[in-house]
Formats: structure tokens, C-alpha cells, sequence
């Protein structure tokens, strides 16, 4: 699934996260799946969070299996950080 993802200069990335919210989530163990919206991840050993996220509305989910689903809407501005 990375490999859909756009290489982005350090120019690029460093705009991204001066204009984009971040989710901090640490704890959450591995193999869970995290997403933000349409992409959702399977949670490895380091994971802490996502970055780069756009300004606005989004749905977060976290899933240990597909019984179990957690979901919540947030709205995230700018250079924002939710915990």
C-alpha cells in the first residue's frame, strides 16, 4: 500500500506540516488497524500517530478485529495537534 504514496521533497513536506493537523495516538498495540478517512493501516511496533493530515473534517478508526471497530469524527485545522 506505500507504494501509492507521493515522494514529496524536503520543501514539500515540511509546508505539509506546517499546513496540516497530526493525530498522536500512542499505545495503541500492534496489529491493530488505524486509518484516517479512506486509508487505514495495520499498526506497527512504532507507531505514534499520523501527520500530514488536511485541515477539516475527518473519521478515525481503530480496529483490533472486524468486531470490534472504533470510530470518531474530528475537525482538524491547521498546524493542529490531537491527542
Amino acid at each position: 500500500m506505500m507504494d501509492d504514496l507521493p515522494t514529496l521533497s524536503a520543501e514539500e513536506a515540511l509546508e505539509l506540516t506546517v499546513n496540516s493537523g497530526s493525530i498522536v495516538c500512542d499505545g495503541v498495540p500492534q496489529a491493530h488497524d488505524f486509518g484516517v478517512d479512506l486509508r487505514t493501516y495495520s499498526v506497527g511496533p512504532s507507531f505514534r500517530g499520523m501527520k500530514m493530515i488536511p485541515p477539516g473534517l475527518h473519521m478515525v478508526v481503530s480496529a483490533s478485529s472486524e468486531l470490534e471497530t472504533i470510530g470518531m469524527f474530528t475537525h482538524l485545522r491547521a498546524a493542529e495537534v490531537c491527542v
